[in-house]
């Protein structure tokens, strides 16, 4: 009978010892963590800049894209006002002007659009130091 109190005893000591509180031990506060972009290595911001870089570029494409397409549609309307006129010297004539006219309104856009994105440069890698003669090993 005592064996059994004695077991009962230390079972329940066993469950009630996570509840105790912790007196003194003070839980550590997580301190801020540098913000990534101003520890970068140079690998990692050309990595980040060429992905910029990338979207970017995709942007300016699909611009000149359009700007492309709408010039094609312009142009391809005039060739075929022109081949559907009974009159073609005066037919001529208007095809021209619209095709200068497409032509300057294409290159106005372009303009627009500023400059193509200039790509990131490669960060330069670090020289390799040639052996001192106490590193080098003699051949035997």
């Amino acid at each position: 009978m005592r064996m059994r109190r004695t077991r009962a005893a230390v079972v329940a000591a066993f469950l009630l010892l996570p509840l105790a509180p912790s007196h003194g031990v003070e839980t550590p506060t997580p301190s801020p963590s540098p913000s990534p972009s101003i520890f970068r290595t140079p690998m990692e911001q050309y990595k980040y800049e060429k992905d910029l870089y990338l979207l970017e570029l995709k942007s300016y494409n699909i611009k000149v894209q359009q700007i492309n397409q709408n010039f094609k549609i312009a142009i391809d309307k005039a060739n075929f006002d022109y081949r559907n006129s009974r009159d073609k010297f005066s037919a001529k004539t208007v095809l021209r002007s619209a095709t200068a006219t497409a032509i300057a309104l294409r290159d106005e856009a372009i303009s627009e659009l500023g400059e193509k994105p200039t790509p990131p440069v490669e960060p330069a890698k670090g020289s390799r130091l040639a052996p001192t003669k106490e590193t080098k090993r003699p051949r035997k």
